[in-house]
């Protein structure tokens, strides 16, 4: 899957204007060396979004030359790299096969692994905080995990912005809450120097960029973050999303068929669920984005990209002792061959 991901990206053509732009905003950036401030097109700067992935599309560009498998190259890396990470979060080789699988052929995760985008990469920031977290709260001793919990905060302001804390503060407050993990969390967790480093990776850029356009912060912040999300009719600026369809529909759509599995089998256990941690703290990581956007007047569909590695790490969680595993695997398998 990971083989046929990476050829598609080579021989598609860039398929629609969200790629196409974001392509071509990487494009101009390596073409004219500026690394500060994106452009839309020559001399007209591109506010709308931090510019992680188009520094790295624009260095993969500048490697491997101008064409499509370079310019998506680095959401394949990421990919991989996501795979990689969550296979340290399973109990044996076999769930690891299985949690990979199950990633790979849900829609859209194999879709965002060859799609010029900004989501691919807050996905990743997002998964990592969770994560991180959750061996912050396990192990004692500081460690790598303690301060990639910050980094990851860091980059996810450079991925997307401060949506990163949005879609990953709440749930996790709410699980510390329940099972009173507050005191645990701070106890562990190096906080000033993480929130230090966390600084150091974001904000110079954002310096930088409204230092170079002035405006830049009031746009980004107010416009993108408020506007946009309550009153996208009125706002101005960078348009897209579906105000009507609801993140549940995206969910059900593009997560078929492990998020039909899983809701299921989580229904027939609905009485074990707050028994276990684990499954609590993949349940709110993956419930929280869509509900969050249910409120929102502009929706993509990348929107629920955020929820699919929680989805895979409950669906390796209950596999041993899931009935319909054929069926299951057969039908998770529709769409990559449709793909092809």
């Amino acid at each position: 899957l990971i083989v046929l991901r990476g050829f598609l990206n080579a021989i598609v053509p860039l398929m629609d204007k969200t790629e196409a732009r974001y392509a071509e905003i990487a494009r101009i950036m390596q073409e004219t060396n500026n690394y500060i401030t994106p452009q839309i097109d020559y001399g007209v700067p591109f506010w709308a979004k931090p510019p992680l992935s188009t520094w790295l599309s624009a260095l993969s560009m500048e490697v491997f030359g101008v064409n499509e498998f370079a310019v998506r190259l680095p959401y394949l890396l990421a990919t991989i790299f996501i795979l990689f990470v969550v296979s340290k979060f399973v109990e044996s080789r076999r769930a690891c096969l299985v949690c990979a699988f199950v990633l790979l052929t849900i829609p859209e995760f194999l879709l965002h692994a060859g799609v010029v985008s900004t989501d691919t990469f807050l996905a990743l920031c997002v998964a990592m905080v969770f994560l991180s977290f959750w061996q912050t709260i396990l192990i004692e001793k500081v460690n790598h995990w303690h301060y990639l919990f910050y980094v990851f905060l860091g980059f996810g302001l450079l991925a997307k912005g401060p949506i990163v804390f949005i879609l990953t503060i709440p749930p996790l407050f709410i699980f510390t809450l329940y099972f009173k993990q507050f005191k645990t969390f701070f106890k562990n967790t190096p906080l000033f120097s993480g929130l230090l480093l966390m600084l150091l990776i974001a904000v110079p850029w954002y310096y930088l960029a409204e230092q170079e356009t002035k405006g830049f912060l009031e746009y980004f912040i107010i416009g993108e973050h408020f506007k946009r999300f309550f009153d996208s009719d009125g706002w101005d600026g960078d348009k897209y999303g579906f105000a009507k369809t609801q993140p549940w529909v995206f969910l059900f759509a593009f997560a078929f068929p492990w998020i039909q599995v899983l809701a299921v089998k989580l229904w027939k256990l609905r009485q074990e669920i707050l028994k276990n941690k684990w499954v609590s703290f993949l349940l709110l990581w993956l419930l929280w984005a869509p509900f969050f956007f249910t409120f929102s007047s502009s929706l993509i569909h990348t929107y629920i990209l955020s929820s699919i590695v929680p989805i895979a790490l409950l669906i390796s969680h209950y596999w041993p002792n899931y009935k319909h595993k054929r069926l299951a695997l057969r039908l998770s398998l529709i769409f990559p061959v449709l793909v092809v």
